[in-house]
């Protein structure tokens, strides 16, 4: 049996939310299977946490799943209406989780501020 995810796997799960319609929630997305790869899950576990996230979201008429952790609230708490605060967040547990070779530009693995000043003077 997996563990229980994490901060940093909520987090980065946040993310693909934010990033993939639930119409392209699918195994064989190659998207997921990144993140999936990424994070030593199945892609069918990426997909029910995004599930679960589903149902914390109020802009949705769909339900998404009833399996909600203590951390999937505190993270959507945490992030989910500030996008800098989430990106910054999620470049940090990526870096967790993967090294620069992983994350390469063909991969299915977003960097939101690869290649642009994040600190403008």
């Amino acid at each position: 049996m997996a563990s229980n995810w994490t901060e940093q796997e909520d987090i980065i799960a946040l993310f693909l939310y934010t990033l993939l319609p639930s119409g392209k929630w699918d195994k064989d997305n190659p998207t997921i299977k990144e993140y999936a790869s990424l994070l030593g899950r199945t892609p069918s576990a990426v997909i029910f946490k995004l599930g679960n996230l589903r149902s914390l979201d109020n802009s949705h008429t769909s339900k998404g799943f009833s399996n909600i952790s203590k951390v999937d609230r505190m993270v959507w708490k945490q992030f989910m209406n500030k996008p800098y605060e989430l990106f910054v967040a999620y470049e940090e547990s990526l870096r967790a989780f993967a090294d620069d070779s992983f994350v390469a530009a063909d991969s299915g693995i977003v960097l939101p501020f690869q290649g642009l000043d994040t600190h403008p003077e």
